[in-house]
């Protein structure tokens, strides 16, 4: 993997636009117009309702956060999207890495991370991230839009086999770069 992606989130953030698309990397695909469709089927997957507290991990600039109807709070490693994400929508975010979460055991309903996890360095990173999500949940984790493959090698892959004991989706909208990509869930009670 070549492309440090640390830096080009931070990079994202510091563009001079309000357009949750462009600062969430969205620009070049069709996500943008799938993504209130996404969040209801996460809704739908962790049984997420208006009374339910609800951590995304990797939140960018708000891009599926606009569209939640709860207790929404999120994190993300750039400084830059999280102060995007506070001065357009106001939400309660912070920086904080994936695989170090700043919150108490079960401290929130839900937690969730979506077309993140192929830009984390390592599957030991990704396996960090996911036991800390496990610890701050009290009742399920999901983590969508996984790649079996990409159009480029700077992306980490994921295999079904990785996730044993999961359930399993496919993706929740269509792609245009033909990448195939899946959607892990675990419920926790």
């Amino acid at each position: 993997m070549n492309t440090n992606w640390k830096k080009v989130w931070v990079r994202k953030g510091q563009e001079n636009t309000a357009d949750l698309c462009v600062l969430n990397g969205h620009e070049n695909t069709n996500f943008c117009t799938s993504a209130s469709q996404v969040v209801k089927k996460i809704c739908a997957a962790l049984k997420i309702d208006n009374s339910h507290s609800v951590l995304e991990v990797g939140c960018g600039a708000g891009m599926l956060a606009q569209y939640f109807n709860c207790n929404y709070a999120g994190v993300d490693y750039s400084s830059s999207l999280i102060q995007k994400h506070k001065d357009i929508l106001g939400n309660n975010v912070c920086v904080a890495e994936a695989a170090n979460l700043p919150f108490e055991d079960n401290s929130y309903d839900c937690v969730f991370s979506f077309s993140v996890f192929h830009y984390f360095s390592d599957k030991e990173y990704v396996n960090k991230s996911i036991a800390e999500m496990k610890r701050v949940a009290k009742r399920a984790i999901f983590v969508g839009d996984l790649p079996t493959n990409s159009f480029t090698a700077d992306h980490l892959l994921f295999s079904h086999r990785e996730f044993e004991g999961w359930e399993i989706s496919s993706a929740f909208y269509d792609r245009t770069d033909r990448a195939v990509r899946f959607n892990i869930l675990k419920v926790l009670e």
